[in-house]
């Protein structure tokens, strides 16, 4: 049963840092205006945001001013977002409402200092959300998404029922506005309301007692999943400043499962995971996520984000002593040089002054160099790189410093050329030194 008093059980039992800021998504409908009563009453420091998408004309504008001048009679803060009608229309209607609602409630919080953007969802909207991620193949996570605490989003009503909420609601005169569309069979989940939780029902009075039930076993089972992953990803991951590696030849069993729960934050599919750990997936293969890119090789997938890759067209030129920038390095060229352990130092170059202007670029194709590691034997820059192990992106993101005569003085980040060294011993008055930092 509802009731102010285990309202605020409810409210008082997480941990806040502090007295939060609350932001409240009202749609005007029974389960956010007891929301937002609750709220009201309970001292809480609130704020109302409504989003008006237009889809039903006079009556959405009606429940747009409805929530307005509920936060206006109280002094709430008002924000309110209207939506463009017909940008919904093309594709799925309801998830681009979502995604621009939840856009829209991340901005305002964002901007106002809100600490928790809090919805009205409830349990049967948990039970209805279970059906529909089940009708579409939904995994034990997507079974049991909505949780009444998670990041910024708090749904302090999910463990009532919806006859609870609209009890409250009558027993405290508290008016709403009906959407006529939740009466409408045109969508999944009011055929799922309307239909067949009824038919259940029928089936076995327990029904909804059972379903719930289910879904807490359900969660128990997720969060030791999460655990299990946790040391996955702890003993199968690892990250740099640019990738992110998954080591696939050990993942053992099961390996196509593990990657998808390792890897799919990233944007990537169940079918995917399973080409990548397939034998006849060859290395050198790229799979495309949400704005992420994996490259399989020998015994991992590597995953770049896409924002981060760099113009390999780009070069700087480096003519005297002074710092620099190219993309994300620092470069500073000095006449004296001291380690300082705090800093973050790709390579740092001797180089003769009289093989100034010089130029930092990424790899070309026919590059070659006379590694110190070779004792000035002549190699290309492709076989040092494949002798090395390096994978194809990392080749590509590669940087070398060149002098005037165009002869790689250093490959960055893995090793300087033999004269480097010479030139050092030989012209002591005359060198520069090169720090490239944060490469």
């Amino acid at each position: 049963m509802l009731t102010k008093d285990n309202f605020l059980t409810i409210l008082h039992q997480y941990p806040w840092n502090k007295k939060p800021k609350y932001l409240l998504a009202v749609s005007g409908g029974v389960d956010s205006m007891v929301l937002s009563h609750l709220f009201y009453d309970s001292g809480c420091e609130i704020g109302i945001a409504h989003v008006n998408h237009h889809l039903r004309d006079v009556e959405s504008d009606e429940d747009a001013e409805f929530v307005r001048r509920f936060a206006a009679d109280r002094y709430l803060p008002y924000f309110q977002h209207d939506v463009n009608k017909t940008d919904l229309l093309v594709g799925n209607m309801h998830d681009k409402a979502r995604k621009e609602r939840y856009a829209f409630f991340q901005s305002v919080a964002q901007k106002n200092g809100y600490d928790y953007i809090v919805t009205a969802h409830h349990l049967d909207d948990r039970i209805e959300g279970f059906f529909l991620n089940l009708l579409r193949g939904g995994g034990l996570q997507g079974l049991t998404s909505l949780q009444p605490l998670k990041g910024n989003l708090f749904r302090p009503l999910l463990h009532f029922r919806r006859q609870e909420i609209e009890d409250f609601a009558d027993a405290q005169n508290i008016t709403f506005r009906e959407d006529s569309s939740n009466a409408k069979l045109d969508y999944t989940r009011n055929k799922i309301r309307h239909s067949l939780l009824p038919l259940l029902h029928s089936i076995d009075p327990r029904a909804n007692d059972g379903i719930e039930l289910s879904l807490r076993n359900l969660e128990s089972e997720r969060y030791l999943l999460e655990e299990y992953i946790d040391y996955l990803r702890e003993k199968y991951m690892s990250t740099d400043s640019k990738y992110t590696y998954i080591d696939t030849f050990n993942l053992g069993d099961a390996s196509d499962v593990k990657l998808y729960k390792l890897i799919h934050q990233f944007g990537f599919n169940f079918a995917q995971c399973q080409s990548m750990i397939q034998q006849a997936s060859i290395p050198g293969a790229t799979f495309e996520g949400n704005g992420y890119q994996a490259l399989k090789t020998e015994q991992h997938i590597i995953i770049r984000d896409l924002n981060t890759v760099k113009n390999h067209d780009t070069e700087l030129i480096i003519p005297e002593l002074g710092t620099y920038t190219f993309n994300s390095c620092t470069v500073q060229v000095m006449q004296s040089y001291q380690v300082e352990s705090s800093e973050e130092i790709a390579s740092v170059i001797a180089v003769e002054q009289a093989h100034f202007p010089l130029k930092l670029r990424y790899k070309k194709n026919g590059d070659t160099f006379k590694p110190a590691s070779l004792k000035g034997r002549k190699t290309s820059l492709k076989s040092y790189l494949t002798n090395k192990k390096v994978h194809r992106w990392a080749k590509e993101d590669t940087m070398v410093l060149v002098d005037n005569c165009e002869d790689i003085i250093a490959v960055i980040g893995y090793e300087l050329s033999f004269a480097v060294g010479l030139e050092e011993k030989k012209a002591q008055g005359t060198i520069l030194y090169v720090k490239i930092i944060n490469i």
